[in-house]
């Protein structure tokens, strides 16, 4: 994939970014990053990245028991938080699993 030019990013480093995909964190990672900006947010957190990854994945971890990967722990953080709120389901809002 041929990607633009720019003066701000490593293009090269960034398109290696998905030559790897046996952990789908990445995936989330990248989608939570590209709705902050798109939020317009110009600094995000750790903790808003890691809140917007588990968000993202709940439905699919939840619902249909998606493995994410063998070393992938964003799964077991959907499970941990399942766990100690049995009452929230697999179609919970967003920012319902955010605001835990």
């Amino acid at each position: 994939m041929q990607l633009p030019y720019s003066e701000e990013l490593n293009i090269e480093n960034f398109s290696r970014l998905f030559d790897n995909t046996s952990e789908c964190y990445k995936f989330f990672w990248f989608k939570a990053i590209v709705g902050k900006v798109v939020e317009g947010k110009h600094e995000i957190t750790y903790e808003e990245l890691a809140d917007e990854m588990i968000a993202e994945a709940w439905y699919m971890v939840i619902e249909y028991h998606l493995n994410l990967g063998p070393r992938d722990t964003l799964e077991n953080l959907v499970d941990l938080i399942k766990k100690k709120n049995p009452e929230l389901k697999s179609c919970e809002k967003k920012s319902v699993i955010i605001d835990l």
